[in-house]
């Protein structure tokens, strides 16, 4: 927990030094393996709907667009030993090491972290 906190207090004093809302890419960094996980169910889902819509949900907040989503969908049925991991490693439950990772590089693991920054969703107003 005290690494958590104290990571959290370096990378407040980072994106301040940036400019950019902490908790918006705390937010960003959290939908990541959630999208991957509703994409992963997509990917294994035999009438194409319920987890292809939650894919679109979940690829919306952080603007991926459906185009993109169905793409990611394709990609993880064609690698269905992937689409498997993310589907058996916790319903989407970013891991303290993934989290602490994006957080000190979001551009690195948000997918479309450039079009967020470009958007002004990731910056303080």
């Amino acid at each position: 927990m005290k690494k958590f906190i104290w990571l959290t207090l370096l990378f407040s004093s980072f994106i301040q030094a940036q400019q950019m809302d902490t908790g918006a890419i705390i937010n960003a960094c959290g939908a990541v393996p959630r999208l991957y996980s509703v994409a992963s169910l997509a990917a294994f889902d035999k009438d194409n709907s319920q987890w292809r819509e939650a894919t679109y949900s979940v690829a919306t907040e952080i603007m991926i667009g459906n185009d993109e989503a169905d793409r990611i969908i394709d990609s993880l049925r064609q690698n269905r030993d992937i689409a498997n991991h993310f589907i058996q490693s916790g319903a989407g439950q970013a891991d303290p090491q993934f989290m602490e990772n994006c957080m000190l590089e979001p551009s690195k693991y948000i997918p479309s972290y450039q079009r967020l920054l470009r958007a002004g969703k990731l910056n303080s107003h």
